[in-house]
């Protein structure tokens, strides 16, 4: 595929599944609490992510030529820079500061890293440049 767009809606789809997996067995397991239902945060994460799925498949497409590698590894080093520069981030900044919520967060920085692999690769097998 040669557009950003279409190759983030697909990777945002991947993202959203991964995701939604990821924080409805924290839900299930009791290691994130504080929110009213699974079914509320499948929600939320399914949106969410979708949602950046398709930013984030834009900026690669604009991004596609100064990201090291090929093909697939291209996309995986995509989605484990998005991973570090979102959640490393937001987890120390929860922890710096004692914030209870977003220490609660660091069950999401965890499955994060599953959740931006799984973009990387789809947008790495997927995304094309155009000639």
């Amino acid at each position: 595929m040669k557009s950003g767009l279409a190759v983030g809606i697909i990777g945002g789809i991947g993202m959203a599944i991964a995701a939604t997996i990821d924080m409805v067995l924290s839900v299930m397991t009791g290691w994130l609490v504080g929110y009213p239902s699974i079914e509320t945060v499948a929600i939320i994460s399914l949106g969410a992510n979708f949602f950046w799925g398709i930013v984030f498949g834009i900026i690669y497409a604009r991004l596609y030529d100064s990201i090291p590698s090929k093909g697939i590894w291209k996309g995986l080093i995509y989605g484990i820079m998005i991973y570090l520069f979102s959640n490393i981030y937001l987890v120390s900044y929860g922890i710096a500061y004692g914030d209870p919520f977003v220490i609660n967060w660091n069950i999401g920085a965890i499955g994060g890293i599953y959740v931006f692999i799984t973009f990387g690769v789809i947008v790495g097998i997927l995304y094309k440049k155009e000639s």
